[in-house]
């Protein structure tokens, strides 16, 4: 279960893992780089948006927060994001979902064909994690004012446990 939690919040990348005190549980681990003020995975979220998507990040950013809420098609992401439904939503998806941030899951007919119809789901467990459980109190991480009190007690986490575990399984 201590695996588990890490690669769950990490999804299992090289760089976060190498930051693991292995003399330590998952959940003081969790506390440190998550949420303690100067962790490494409550900063690297603006880190990785403004130096991968530049000028755009803004854009990223709104996308993917949108889709930490729920699955959607690129219709719904582009009325819940305000942006037109033409070229340019198409290709922000695209550059989320090549860059590994987002999965676009087509829905089948009953004969097993692929159909037209699909919709876009995150995809990193990092990035789901940190837009549910970070981002929001990110202000009082800053300000040392948050209290964790185990990653158990996050709402809506044995939820989220699961679409962790699903991530971790089809992206082996």
């Amino acid at each position: 279960m201590e695996k588990l939690k890490l690669l769950s919040v990490t999804g299992g990348v090289p760089k976060y893992l190498e930051e693991i005190n292995i003399k330590e549980s998952a959940e003081e681990n969790i506390k440190k780089m998550c949420f303690d003020k100067g962790g490494i995975l409550v900063k690297e979220f603006e880190k990785i948006f403004n130096d991968i998507f530049n000028k755009q990040a803004k854009t990223y950013k709104k996308i993917v927060k949108t889709l930490s809420k729920q699955n959607c098609s690129v219709s719904e992401i582009a009325k819940l994001t305000g942006r037109p439904r033409n070229g340019d939503i198409s290709e922000y998806l695209h550059d989320l979902e090549v860059s590994g941030f987002i999965k676009r899951d087509y829905v089948y007919n009953f004969k097993g064909k692929q159909s037209r119809l699909s919709k876009y789901r995150i995809k990193d467990n990092y990035l789901r994690f940190y837009l549910k459980y970070i981002d929001p109190v990110k202000a009082k991480i800053e300000q040392e004012l948050f209290q964790y009190t185990g990653i158990e007690n996050l709402p809506g986490w044995n939820s989220i446990i699961a679409l962790q575990f699903e991530n971790l399984v089809i992206n082996t």
